[in-house]
């Protein structure tokens, strides 16, 4: 059952840009909507890339400019403090309707979290002399990084997206957890039970190699042990209606990573991003 759209679902829903440029988004029920749908699109291309499907389509990424954010960014956050500033939050708290206080609060501290770590990545070059400090542009490389931890923060969805192009790199899985920490830890239980459900499916499934790669990105680890296992079907599968005969070994055809996903049941929990 689909209940209200968690704070950070919401915030994937409308990015940040609005936010930045000091105009709040209404949140509207359409919005709410989108969001509380986000599980369901998120869990439905793991299992494309799982199962070789088409890739998922991203949305069309809009230009960056660097100064822009800069500036939105110090008229965003207290300068003495380095938070959220108390008028911003405001204009946000009233985008939303009375009877959504508690969701409202849930993303004004999802906001809270997200503006001030990016502020701590966006390069800064200045030069100072006798007469003043001049600022200058970053190089392109260090403005390129913050731009993949801007675009994630924006939208999460390229997270998939690149997973699925294999470009994915480690960096912006480690922005995807600092910001949507819940989502992320969603994420990993939905991609590790989608693999469950193809080797319980076809025992001589496996990943491409280079696939393989994107998976041990997203999980920030170089291989699976049976004690993460366990605890992933422990806690996010539903328990065998009777008793189970037992498994048998892997399949040698098996990849690293799809080896360890052997499922105790072949029944995949309807996931909910509050559960990550």
């Amino acid at each position: 059952m689909i209940g209200e759209p968690l704070p950070e679902s919401l915030l994937a829903v409308t990015g940040i840009r609005e936010i930045l440029a000091d105009s709040p988004p209404r949140i509207t029920q359409a919005m709410k909507a989108e969001a509380e749908m986000l599980p369901r699109d998120f869990r439905r291309e793991l299992r494309r890339f799982v199962t070789f499907d088409e890739s998922p389509r991203g949305r069309a990424v809009p230009p960056f400019d660097y100064r822009r954010y800069l500036g939105q960014f110090s008229e965003a956050l207290d300068t003495e403090t380095g938070t959220v500033s108390p008028q911003l939050l405001e204009k946000i708290a009233d985008g939303f309707r009375p009877e959504d206080s508690d969701l409202a609060a849930g993303y004004g501290a999802c906001v809270a979290r997200v503006l001030p770590y990016l502020q701590g990545l966006m390069p800064v070059r200045t030069e100072l002399t006798v007469a003043k400090t001049y600022s200058f542009d970053p190089s392109d490389t260090e403005i390129a990084a913050f731009r993949r931890a801007f675009d994630v923060a924006n939208d999460p969805r390229v997270i998939l997206r690149d997973m699925a192009g294999g470009t994915l790199i480690p960096d912006q899985v480690g922005h995807f957890a600092a910001c949507y920490p819940d989502m992320y830890s969603a994420t990993k239980t939905m991609l590790g039970l989608a693999m469950a459900d193809a080797l319980a499916a076809k025992k001589s499934w496996r990943l491409p190699w280079k696939k393989e790669l994107m998976v041990q990105c997203l999980f920030q680890t170089d291989t699976f042990t049976p004690g993460m296992l366990a605890d992933l079907q422990s806690r996010f599968a539903k328990p065998p209606s009777k008793p189970q005969a037992p498994q048998s070994a892997p399949s040698k055809a098996t990849g690293k990573i799809a080896s360890m996903f052997q499922p105790a049941t072949s029944a995949t929990a309807d996931m909910d991003l509050a559960k990550g």
